[in-house]
């Protein structure tokens, strides 16, 4: 994950990653199929992770909206933790009751 650019070698596609296009970026780039599953929960739950700045408002957008591109910036410091193992485990169980 390093050599690729990643900040971390945490999770591929983290939601804390919030406003950080250049981390998406990256992520489209190397885990296409990741990003897309990430981008197709935004939509079907309707909520986007990343916000960009235009004239000093932030305004929200889809991943699937981030415009095509390599990643520029750094990784933002994403903090791992229990709390994670348990969002992401609801999220399994929950994606599992749904089918």
């Amino acid at each position: 994950m390093y050599k690729l650019g990643f900040r971390n070698n945490n999770c591929i596609g983290c939601v804390k990653a919030r406003d950080s296009i250049d981390y998406w970026k990256r992520v489209r780039k190397y885990f296409p199929e990741q990003f897309n599953k990430t981008a197709e929960l935004e939509r079907r739950f309707g909520y986007c992770i990343n916000r960009v700045t235009k004239k000093g408002v932030k305004i929200d957008v889809f991943l699937d909206e981030i415009e095509e591109g390599e990643p520029k910036g750094k990784d933002p410091n994403i903090q791992c933790g229990l709390f994670c193992m348990s969002e992401s485990d609801n999220l399994k169980t929950n994606e599992d009751k749904s089918k």
